[in-house]
């Protein structure tokens, strides 16, 4: 959903209330691919028990509308 659904800059939270887990979602930039393909920039992040793990990455939708990450 926020891959497809939100605006660059728009960041989805959600949160785990029995594991105490946080998990932000940041689409930064879309762009097509070699192959056509409508990619994203995305900013992943964890958090648990006071620690955040950040991650930036790049997911691509396919031809049946799934996201996928770039590898």
């Amino acid at each position: 959903m926020a891959l497809t659904e939100l605006g660059d800059g728009v960041t989805l939270v959600w949160r785990r209330q029995a594991s105490q887990l946080t998990g932000r979602v940041k689409p930064v930039s879309a762009f097509r691919d070699p192959q056509g393909r409508v990619c994203r920039t995305v900013i992943y992040s964890l958090a648990r028990d006071g620690t955040e793990k950040e991650i930036e990455g790049v997911a691509c939708r396919s031809a049946d509308g799934r996201w996928a990450i770039a590898g």
